[in-house]
Order: C-alpha cells, then structure tokens, then sequence
C-alpha cells in the first residue's frame, strides 16, 4: 500500500489496509506500508510513527520527495534509474521492499517459475538491479 504523509491519503490508505484484512480474515501479513512523497510539505505531513498507530503497520520504506529526479525523469521521457542519484534513491527505498516481495512470489510460487528465474516481479527487479 502506498501513501503519503498527508490525512486524506492516509484516510484512504488506512481503509485499503482495513479490506485487505477484511478479504484475508483480518490477517495483515505480507502488506508492505510505503511512504511516498516524503519532505514535498513538511508542515503538513503526519509523523512516521503516528502513521503507524493510525494505520496498525510498521512502514516498509519511506520514499523522499526529490523533484529534481522524479519530474526531471518524466518531463525527459527516461528511467528513474539512469540516474545515479535516481538509482541509489531507488536501491535504498524501492528496491528492499522489492526483494522481499519477490522472496515471497518464489517462496509460494511454482517450482518450475523459479527454475526458470522467476515470475514477473523477479524480471522486474533484475531490470531495476542493472
């Protein structure tokens, strides 16, 4: 689940969380709490820990906002990543998060996937890796 520091996205949030554990049996296992936009309002945004009260999970990661690297990217038409403060951003913030996700994929997924590399999140972050 992604959000921002902001109420009305932790709102939202919050009650994405609650169906998910509504479909799961009230299970929160395997939901990953991400951060995004940290820093864009610091007056404004809600504290890490309060949004893990508020949200009953502990973030994953927290993404900080860097305009210089997200828009510069869009407005080039080029990858986050060929950047190489671009690319460290996403090693520190994206990438755990990935790894854990894909070790969770291979884990329950089919024997022959994994001898073959993987589904799609494995290829996902090998792209994001090179």
């Amino acid at each position: 689940v992604v959000t921002t520091q902001f109420l009305s996205s932790l709102r939202q949030g919050r009650s994405l969380v609650q169906e998910i554990k509504d479909l799961r049996g009230g299970e929160d296992a395997n939901i990953e709490l991400l951060v995004n936009m940290q820093g864009m309002s610091s007056k404004y945004e809600v504290g890490k820990a309060d949004i893990e009260q508020a949200m009953d999970l502990k973030v994953s990661s927290v993404i900080d906002f860097n305009p210089a690297i997200f828009m510069g990217a869009e407005s080039e038409s080029r990858r986050v990543t060929l950047d190489g403060a671009g690319k460290a951003l996403i090693e520190k913030s994206l990438l755990p998060v990935v790894q854990k996700i894909v070790a969770l994929e291979t884990r329950d997924g089919d024997a022959q996937a994994q001898k073959e590399g993987g589904g799609l999140l494995s290829g996902f972050i090998k792209k994001l890796s090179s």
